[in-house]
């Protein structure tokens, strides 16, 4: 049996479960939760429209299934999270809770928001990531541009560079693209 441990300073704590254990492969980069399995049908994403969109604008001759195989988007007749991720249509029925994008306004001129301070209600994104990306970037546009400033001449609007935007949210939504933009 193994012993494992995680460091904290100079202090080891013992890892029990099989869900720390994942936790500190996943914190280590031994393992990515991108490639896990999805418990879905791969038809979810072979079949999916946005498959047949981006096959048909990047790689007009190739089959859905054989295209995504080979691309290791499925694996033992299953997708994984990153197929769910760029090509379901249902993706949030698949992993609730686990994929949208939350979007926030608050009123404050303090580093962090916080709840008595917040600006109406949370904005929720859901769909394929091309589509959580391109409305994060819409929202956020609309809500900063809604914002006024002081500037030399009075009240201003405020804007920010959508291409700007755009990097941070798929930055941080972890998302690749080429350039091209087969969506639209």
């Amino acid at each position: 049996m193994r012993h494992v441990a995680r460091m904290r300073g100079a202090a080891s704590y013992p890892v029990n479960t099989a869900d720390q254990l994942r936790r500190l492969e996943y914190a280590k980069g031994v393992v990515s939760f991108e490639n896990e399995l999805v418990n879905v049908p791969k038809a979810e994403i072979t079949d999916s429209p946005i498959t047949k969109k981006f096959l048909d604008y990047v790689v007009p001759s190739a089959k859905a299934e054989a295209w995504l195989t080979k691309q290791r988007l499925i694996r033992d007749d299953r997708p994984i999270v990153s197929g769910l991720l760029s090509f379901s249509e249902e993706l949030q029925a698949a992993m609730p809770k686990r994929c949208g994008v939350k979007i926030y306004r608050y009123k404050t001129k303090e580093a962090e928001g916080f709840r008595d301070v917040l600006a109406g209600d949370p904005k929720t994104i859901e769909g394929c990531l091309y589509e959580q990306i391109r409305s994060a970037v819409a929202t956020t546009v609309k809500i900063t541009e809604s914002i006024p400033r002081m500037g030399l001449g009075g009240l201003e609007k405020i804007q920010y560079p959508k291409e700007t935007l755009h990097e941070i949210i798929a930055n941080e939504k972890h998302f690749w693209e080429d350039g091209r933009c087969w969506h639209d």
